[in-house]
């Protein structure tokens, strides 16, 4: 079976074709996932991708799931990723409705559920307003944010508090971006915006379930379905561990949803 991971990052297995548009090692594949997938029509058992269409445009995305078809065989299985805009949103609606209770503290979840609804799709800088908020030393609400973002957030607030670097500096500029500012008469604020905003970290677009399955609908897949971490038609899902790992659930801000090429 081929089974094909995009968008991989770091977390692959290697009885997996793994793409990324940076290799972090030698397992990984190094290839520009916007100018599309690198192989034949009809080839691939399983595509999979995790939070990686949500850095894509609504129009790209579209393309891009257009490939995952065309590479898929007959019957192929893709699985996606993303973060729930759903889960998003009434998380955010709940946080409100704990406030205005006068739940003790509520308001640091109320404010940490607008940075995660908003901060990735409107942030200038690395890490935005998110990885302010992770690096503040009172954090009272650490364990509502785990429960929200899993590992993500402990190995990087571990980190934090390993390192006792708790103020969010905000990056300098570099001697290219001041000489392209000088070059083009502008502040090399804008010129560093312009970079920024060019890399795939920010989200250029977010799903549900109702709109990722109609377009999956549109697109031509069939038998679509939201799954559980631990649950796939893909045989031996679970080994791989590329969702749960030593059963600690990676990214638990997730739809998943599968679908078959027919």
């Amino acid at each position: 079976m081929m089974l094909v991971n995009l968008g991989c990052g770091k977390t692959y297995h290697t009885g997996w074709k793994n793409y990324d548009f940076v290799a972090p090692d030698e397992n990984v594949i190094q290839h520009d996932l916007l100018t599309g997938v690198p192989l034949p029509d009809g080839v691939v058992d399983v595509v999979y991708h995790s939070h990686v269409l949500e850095h894509f445009s609504r129009e790209a995305g579209v393309t891009f799931l257009k490939e995952c078809y065309r590479v898929l065989k007959r019957g192929g299985i893709i699985r996606i990723a993303v973060p729930d805009l759903e889960n998003i949103c009434r998380a955010y609606l709940a946080s409100v409705d704990e406030v205005r209770s006068g739940r003790e503290n509520s308001q640091y979840d109320h404010q940490w559920m607008i940075i995660e609804l908003i901060d990735q799709l409107v942030r200038s800088s690395d890490g935005g307003e998110m990885a302010g908020y992770w690096k503040k030393k009172s954090l009272p609400n650490k364990e509502f944010i785990y429960q929200r973002l899993g590992q993500e957030f402990a190995r990087y607030r571990a980190y934090i508090e390993q390192a006792q670097i708790y103020d969010h500096v905000q990056p300098l500029p570099t001697w290219r971006q001041k000489f392209r500012a000088f070059l083009a008469g502008c502040k090399v604020e804008d010129i560093q915006y312009i970079d920024f905003r060019s890399k795939g970290e920010i989200h250029r677009w977010m799903y549900d379930e109702v709109s990722l399955t109609i377009l999956l609908k549109d697109l031509g897949f069939q038998d679509i379905k939201v799954c559980e971490f631990a649950k796939s038609n893909i045989q031996d899902w679970a080994d791989y561990q590329l969702e749960i790992r030593d059963g600690v659930i990676l990214k638990p801000d997730s739809l998943i949803i599968e679908a078959r090429k027919p």
